[in-house]
């Protein structure tokens, strides 16, 4: 694999080559959101930028969206004591 070839990542809609999109050293990579209600934080995003939502739900509720067959995104519900939604922001680093 070259770098920023896409990779293959677990099922999202059901298609088995879905892949990541690669990004440079230093760029936010990844956006996931802790929801009350991952449902109606799907139907949001899907309305919002037509994403699509993984049908199946893993074992933690996690659901991720693609676009255009890339995976960008993903939601989960909140845990334990959190109350209200929360956004987790990752970015790519060279270690």
């Amino acid at each position: 694999m070259r770098p920023g070839e896409p990779r293959g990542v677990p099922e999202a809609e059901g298609a088995r080559n879905t892949a990541m999109i690669h990004y440079s050293i230093g760029t936010p990579t990844w956006v996931e959101l802790r929801s009350p209600d991952v449902e109606a934080s799907v139907a949001f995003y899907r309305e919002l930028f037509g994403w699509k939502a993984s049908a199946e739900k893993l074992s933690s509720g996690y659901r991720m969206f693609s676009s255009a067959d890339k995976i960008v995104s993903g939601v989960r519900p909140l845990h334990g004591s959190q109350i209200s939604p929360l956004e987790l922001q990752f970015q790519r680093v060279n270690v």
